[in-house]
């Protein structure tokens, strides 16, 4: 995957991301899980963790530090 953008606005993380796979001539259908790490969020408390512009979590900077997420397969 590319992460293409990502910004910290108040308590909200904005992640986007792009599945490489899916410009392969025959792309990967299958879902498949990724490790999101993040580092250096001012405090623990809640953050809202937004993916693509859609609210995905809210979740401590503790599990941003090894967050999984599921990558939807292609549908080319």
């Amino acid at each position: 995957i590319d992460i293409t953008s990502y910004k910290l606005q108040g308590r909200t993380l904005r992640v986007n991301i792009k599945n490489r796979l899916s410009r392969l001539p025959f792309p990967y259908e299958e879902p498949f899980e990724i490790d999101l790490k993040v580092e250096g969020l001012p405090d623990q408390g809640k953050y809202t963790l937004m993916i693509n512009n859609r609210e995905h979590a809210q979740v401590t900077a503790s599990e941003l530090s090894r967050y999984r997420i599921v990558i939807p397969g292609s549908s080319k």
